[in-house]
């Protein structure tokens, strides 16, 4: 019991005496010197050296802070200065260590609510980055925020207000298949994108959605926005044979016509996105 008495003794000394010279290095204006004994230090002893330097005064706590920034260990040199009402040279050492939460809270209390709000959104913390965002009024930021916490139809809905409707479009092509508003945004994509002139994207996308399941190849909303878009590209003879074939009670047969051209020898060699466009062009014809 004696001898670990002498020993913890003896180690608490030395851990004084580290410190002891390191910020006797950083006082007498040596302070790369001190940072190379301070990286020298095992990761056990640096978190002692911080406890024992954070109890020490404001100037003391100032020489070790410009160690730890010189050693690159922002992170301990955020946390030894947090509490100095330096608020934001804290935030920017937590920012440097990559703790962007924490260097969020640091801005908002240094009354740097926009870098907060971007602080927040790179680490992740986007309900946080929403809500400084729509305090803000930012709505692009709020849109781009909503975007990346799968609420595309938000996000779309901040983009139509700020007339973009590319990135508009872009959001709504975030909702999946299995959405039950799926169909809902395929066809206000199309009509976003057919608004703008890209007539033959919205075809795409909607040949896209269509070929994906026998159900939604026989969903009568999508097929008659089909048959409009081709319509506004001059292909009324299309229109016309689709809506038939729709009262008709048949499938419009996407899937298996992108199939059998596809095998045709002559289009082995092309890619997907041509051998798509060559299908949207494709015709078909039956013979008797």
């Amino acid at each position: 019991m004696a001898g670990d008495t002498a020993g913890n003794s003896r180690g608490g000394s030395l851990r004084g005496s580290t410190l002891q010279v390191v910020q006797s290095l950083a006082a007498q204006g040596e302070p790369e010197r001190a940072a190379q004994l301070y990286e020298e230090l095992g990761a056990a002893q640096r978190e002692r050296l911080r406890k024992e330097a954070a109890q020490g005064t404001v100037k003391e706590r100032q020489w070790l802070v410009d160690v730890l920034r010189r050693a690159r260990d922002f992170t301990g040199a955020a946390r030894l200065l947090d509490g100095s009402g330096d608020d934001v040279s804290v935030a920017d050492l937590y920012a440097q260590g990559g703790q962007h939460v924490a260097a969020a809270e640091a801005y908002l209390r240094a009354g740097e609510v926009e870098r907060a709000a971007a602080a927040f959104e790179r680490g992740g913390a986007l309900e946080r980055a929403l809500e400084v965002y729509r305090g803000l009024g930012a709505r692009e930021s709020m849109a781009h925020c909503l975007v990346r916490l799968g609420r595309p139809f938000e996000a779309a809905d901040l983009y139509h207000e700020l007339g973009q409707a590319h990135a508009e479009a872009e959001a709504l092509g975030g909702v999946l298949a299995e959405d039950p508003r799926y169909v809902e945004a395929v066809l206000r994509t199309c009509k976003v994108l057919d608004a703008g002139g890209f007539t033959h994207r919205a075809l795409a996308v909607l040949a896209d959605a269509l070929s994906s399941s026998e159900h939604l190849r026989a969903d009568p909303v999508l097929v008659t926005e089909k048959a409009r878009l081709l319509r506004r590209m001059g292909l009324d003879v299309e229109a016309e044979a689709l809506l038939a074939r729709l009262a008709a009670g048949a499938t419009v047969p996407e899937a298996s016509g992108y199939r059998f051209l596809k095998a045709i020898p002559i289009f082995g060699e092309l890619p997907l996105e041509d051998m798509k466009d060559l299908y949207r062009l494709a015709r078909p014809v039956t013979v008797t």
